[in-house]
């Protein structure tokens, strides 16, 4: 929770950071806070993934803090980043808790429309270090390399988890294109034979309207993959709607979820999101995010 705290508080503070000052700042992604009738109990809710990096002076060091899950009053999956990282001509290295590389590219719509279910759906559209922090008490430490090569964004990352003896590599990539881009990421176990995960992503940006289309597979007896259709569109400059489709290809009960947010400024907004979860289970959620 403090950690979520710290996240929260630097981003709040970081537009006042000045670009020649000695801690030049800079943030990424987004962070909610609101409340949702998911489950009995737990209305109330922060949740997030948002990246934050402060620089040191005209130095190419710099810090980096962020987060990706929820809180609530009943569970707090999570998991938190920190990381020291190097600037390069043309790339970057991190080292610490760093984000995966595969949770760079190709991203679940689901997050922005209902945070807490999106997060709980990482098992499925996250890496396997991201979801095991948050559910199953891993600690994953690692290193990263971002690095462009004209329209192509591309990330590699390397996790250690020593208690459970796992070794977890990853490689994700985003080609941009007029009005398109396509992205991706791979990832497996070195230290077991426990298959591949992949997913594969592709959006449309339009003047009004977004339209996307992913999937997610998972190497997993007990997990199936996942295909999920999302589009958006701009009623008005301050008022959109969104939606998504997540489609189990194991033949299970699929989910459905809309919102609407309204942009009060400076990427501040109301949402009001609304979703059919596993076929049968309703939920709503209100809350306000912000968007860097």
């Amino acid at each position: 929770m403090r950690a979520w705290g710290l996240a929260i508080i630097l981003a709040a503070t970081g537009g006042v950071a000045q670009a020649d000052g000695a801690w030049p700042f800079r943030a990424e992604g987004w962070v909610a806070l609101g409340a949702t009738d998911r489950i009995p109990g737990s209305a109330p809710f922060v949740a997030g993934d948002l990246l934050l990096s402060l620089g040191v002076g005209r130095t190419p060091l710099s810090f980096e803090l962020g987060a990706y899950g929820y809180l609530d009053k009943t569970d707090t999956p999570h998991e938190t980043y920190g990381a020291l990282a190097w600037t390069f001509p043309g790339a970057k290295v991190s080292a610490g808790v760093v984000k995966p590389a595969y949770d760079s590219f190709a991203p679940s719509a689901l997050d922005k429309i209902l945070p807490t279910l999106g997060a709980e759906r990482a098992t499925m559209t996250r890496s396997e270090a991201t979801w095991g922090a948050m559910f199953d008490g891993y600690l994953p430490l690692g290193a990263r390399v971002d690095a462009s090569l004209g329209p192509v964004d591309f990330a590699v990352s390397a996790h250690r988890e020593k208690s459970r003896k796992v070794t977890i590599v990853a490689v994700g990539a985003a080609w941009s294109q007029g009005a398109w881009t396509f992205s991706g990421a791979v990832e497996g176990d070195l230290d077991h034979d426990t298959g591949t995960h992949a997913k594969l992503a592709a959006l449309w940006t339009g003047a009004r309207m977004t339209a996307g289309a992913a999937v997610f597979v998972r190497d997993s007896a007990t997990l199936p993959d996942l295909f999920e259709v999302s589009g958006s569109y701009a009623v008005t400059p301050d008022f959109g709607l969104s939606g998504v489709v997540q489609v189990p290809l194991d033949g299970s009960a699929s989910t459905l979820a809309v919102s609407g947010r309204y942009q009060l400024a400076n990427g501040i907004g109301v949402n009001l999101g609304a979703g059919l979860e596993d076929g049968d289970d309703t939920a709503v959620s209100a809350y306000l995010d912000w968007r860097f």
